[in-house]
């Protein structure tokens, strides 16, 4: 169907261990190639298996023939957003998952950082202004990191109800095709 010259270099990605992948080491021979002599459409490379249009729009294809079926069992009308989570609930929370703990550990990195300041302060500074730096110091730290916390939440929050509102606005659009689905 598509007459269109396909990539011939193998993903690199596609035999990068964990830790490759995690730093993206995978990358940087392109990266370097295209911050010194540019990139072209030769430089491309296969997709992922994974990452395939034809395979994800087949899966998603078959979760959205299968919600039209349960939605007329249960009299209501198909969503494209029910058929989308189906399909893509897996990777959304692994991804999750990951920003959490990415967070998680951009939160703790004051809080440490504070720590260790303060091993180095032990060996410096008197006992009575070394106590009153120490809560002070820390409570500060301890308080930005939280309020840091808290604000990348709700942004991620906001991001979350807005892609779920327009998946939603989605669905419903796709849902009243008046029988004709997909």
């Amino acid at each position: 169907m598509d007459s269109s010259r396909k990539p011939e270099k193998l993903n690199p990605r596609r035999h990068a261990n964990i830790f490759s992948q995690l730093l993206f080491v995978w990358a940087i021979p392109l990266l370097y190639k295209g911050s010194k002599q540019g990139l072209n459409t030769d430089d491309l490379t296969q997709c992922l298996p994974q990452d395939c249009s034809e395979d994800l729009g087949d899966r998603l294809e078959n979760k959205w023939y299968s919600e039209v079926e349960r939605a007329h069992r249960k009299g209501r009308r198909p969503l494209l957003r029910n058929a989308i989570l189906r399909t893509f609930w897996l990777p959304a929370v692994v991804d999750g998952i990951i920003s959490l703990i990415y967070i998680i550990i951009k939160s703790l990195i004051p809080a440490v950082l504070a720590q260790l300041l303060m091993q180095f302060q032990k060996q410096n500074a008197p006992t009575s202004v070394r106590m009153t730096n120490v809560t002070t110091g820390t409570e500060d730290v301890i308080a930005n990191a939280t309020s840091r916390t808290v604000r990348s939440i709700e942004a991620a929050t906001m991001k979350n109800m807005s892609l779920l509102s327009l998946v939603t606005d989605i669905g419903v659009g796709a849902g009243s095709g008046g029988g004709k689905c997909l």
